[in-house]
């Protein structure tokens, strides 16, 4: 799919989900077509939805099964099937598997949103080595909701349950990479749209409101300080577009990293610009603001991710990323 015709799709799939409303995303993709879609271009698919995600705010995440299909783990095809992250600021496993393999000490996070419970595949560590999980049911861990974003569909879990390991070995070291690496750009895109709707309301609003008999974006400083933001918007939207052309992790953690470094110069930007306005709960900024305080720190910061960048560099094993 090139990217005109991505384009269309991306405008068609917006129309839908903006007339079925954040609670009724799941009808609305089924009567699209969206699993098809998801089968033979899933990466396109991701490209799709995980920005209108961040722009239009459902109360689920429709992403998960889009990163198992390209990670070829263990349950993909199934309909109802989810991912228990790390717990939020960590970015290896946080769950450990005990020694015989039929118990999970689950600890991360999860979106579970109002969607019907299914399976949880669960990267964990099992005497220090990597493993996949599965728990048949995740009705039972969906107990703490993530609470700077109620409506997000996030939960907090921290259970203990009956699991069954379905890789082990170099296959669960793969699939784990590919899990993150898919994830941190779902993870990018995402938080890119929610930094562009934050600097459009900002730019919006300093376009409309006068100070001193002077409209607010004529002040020299509003203007460097959202040009500022809109410079690290395009570095951040070119790692994203470009990242698929390099799958490996390296291409991951820049998009990630500069997603991050983008959303973090809108929230602090954009709000202090919405004066008095921008805390208020009527005004829709602090929506955007709180999924992407939750989705920043999803897999580790993007702080965390420039380290670990850095690391690759001074050890001389960082590849050519020929698309960024």
């Amino acid at each position: 799919m090139d990217n005109s015709e991505r384009s269309e799709v991306y405008e068609a799939v917006s129309q839908i989900l903006e007339a079925a409303g954040p609670t009724n995303w799941s009808p609305a993709l089924d009567r699209f077509g969206w699993d098809e879609l998801c089968a033979h271009q899933p990466i396109d698919a991701l490209r799709i939805i995980a920005p209108l995600q961040g722009r239009l705010l459902p109360n689920a995440s429709f992403v998960d099964r889009l990163i198992l299909s390209m990670s070829a783990a263990p349950g993909a095809k199934q309909q109802a099937i989810r991912i228990l992250y790390p717990a939020l600021g960590s970015d290896q496993p946080t769950s450990t598997v005990s020694a015989d393999g039929t118990r999970v000490d689950a600890r991360g996070t999860a979106n579970f949103g109002p969607l019907e419970p299914g399976s949880l595949i669960i990267p964990a560590l099992r005497e220090g080595a990597p493993v996949l999980a599965r728990v048949a049911n995740s009705r039972s861990l969906m107990t703490n909701v993530a609470g700077i974003d109620p409506d997000s569909g996030w939960f907090r879990v921290s259970e203990l349950a009956e699991c069954t390991v379905v890789s082990t070995g170099d296959d669960a070291r793969r699939q784990w990479l590919d899990i993150r690496a898919h994830s941190m750009l779902a993870i990018s895109l995402e938080l890119n749209a929610l930094g562009a709707r934050m600097l459009e309301l900002t730019v919006e609003h300093v376009s409309s409101r006068s100070q001193f008999g002077r409209p607010l974006g004529s002040f020299q400083a509003v203007k460097q300080g959202l040009a500022d933001t809109r410079a690290w918007k395009e570095c951040a939207d070119l790692s994203s577009d470009a990242a698929p052309e390099d799958p490996g992790i390296e291409a991951a953690l820049v998009a990630k990293s500069l997603a991050g470094r983008f959303f973090r110069s809108a929230a602090e930007n954009c709000q202090q610009y919405l004066g008095g306005m921008g805390f208020t709960w009527e005004h829709p900024f602090h929506t955007f603001l709180r999924r992407g305080l939750i989705l920043e720190r999803l897999l580790g910061s993007s702080a965390q991710a420039r380290s670990e960048l850095g690391a690759t560099i001074r050890s001389g094993e960082m590849p050519s990323l020929s698309a960024i």
